[in-house]
């Protein structure tokens, strides 16, 4: 859960959580998986090996990833990297970068214990989940437990130094809520969006807000 004694100081990313796309090395320096022309050869344009590149497709990965940490740069998961195991509470923020935390369509969220997933709480930044409507495009934050049982988890938190960026849409959030004080889902002097979001079997409130909160769209 949420505590001021301590923070860790960077997020702990131990997989890959970016989409395939094809990474561009130079043959003459770099290692590559792929088949290269040996050294010497020309092709039809008469460049040698010396002139040609390699490309290699991945970095794509598979999951399980798992997060901890301040996320203090941008950065965005993808469902190719599901589930995103939560190993410890998770932060965005930093004073001078303000930086956004995208969870992709499709993302399975997972928390192994009692932690948060948070933004602004003592510096700017955003948590932006804006899944889809089709059955397998929402974002879902849920509990790694077996069986699943409500308060499994703490809270998604939206605290007063987020910025307006933050939006959740098309997200179930089940299974957690073991902070009473705050529920599953909660709201902090912040200016944010929320439609089309799910929040069930918690073990206390579904959402709670609290001084000032401006919710610019809220559906449930």
């Amino acid at each position: 859960g949420l505590s001021q004694a301590w923070r860790p100081p960077m997020e702990n990313v131990t997989a890959a959580s970016s989409p395939p796309s094809a990474a561009v090395t130079d043959s003459s320096s770099a290692k590559t998986s792929g088949a290269m022309a040996s050294r010497g050869s020309c092709d039809a344009a008469g460049n040698t090996a010396d002139n040609t590149i390699s490309v290699t497709v991945g970095g794509g990965g598979a999951g399980p990833t798992y997060h901890s940490g301040t996320i203090s740069v941008s950065e965005t998961w993808y469902p190719a990297g599901n589930p995103h195991i939560i190993t410890g509470d998770v932060s965005v923020q930093d004073a001078s970068n303000s930086p956004i935390l995208t969870i992709m369509p499709g993302c399975i969220v997972e928390f192994q214990g009692d932690y948060e997933l948070y933004t602004g709480y003592t510096e700017a930044g955003a948590i932006v989940a804006n899944g889809k409507a089709d059955a397998d495009s929402g974002i879902i934050f849920t509990t790694t437990a077996s069986p699943k049982t409500p308060g499994s988890w703490d809270a998604v938190g939206v605290y007063y130094r987020a910025t307006s960026a933050t939006s959740f849409s098309y997200c179930t959030f089940e299974y957690g809520g073991s902070n009473s004080d705050r529920g599953t889902f909660y709201v902090d002097g912040a200016t944010m969006k929320m439609q089309n979001c799910v929040v069930t079997h918690s073990a206390g409130v579904g959402v709670k807000v609290r001084q000032d909160v401006s919710i610019a769209t809220f559906t449930a």
